[in-house]
């Protein structure tokens, strides 16, 4: 149950902050102007891109909470915790999109 409270705040965290706090006129638009003129491998996990930046913040802060082990069970839990958390922000990118697209 932790690591699905995990992979839920981590997923809303990152949606919150790229798809809305970033727009114009929000709080960190002055953020996505300044990283977006960086290169590109560098824009996306800061910020530009969704996927990019839930990976990010999945992965660095399950170390930061969880701590490190260098074991193939941590080593896989903790790859499996990004990667369910990213497809979790890309299925709900991908639905948001189609609503919109109804609309």
């Amino acid at each position: 149950m932790e690591l699905l409270t995990f992979i839920f705040f981590s997923c809303a965290l990152s949606f919150v902050f790229v798809e809305i706090l970033t727009e114009p006129n929000e709080i960190f638009y002055f953020y996505y102007n300044a990283i977006r003129k960086l290169p590109e491998w560098l824009f996306k996990p800061l910020g530009g891109c969704l996927l990019c930046f839930t990976g990010q913040v999945t992965f660095w802060s399950y170390i930061f909470i969880f701590g490190f082990e260098l074991t193939y069970k941590f080593i896989f839990i903790h790859l499996s915790v990004v990667a369910i958390a990213i497809f979790i922000n890309y299925i709900l990118q991908k639905t948001i999109n189609k609503i919109y697209e109804k609309n």
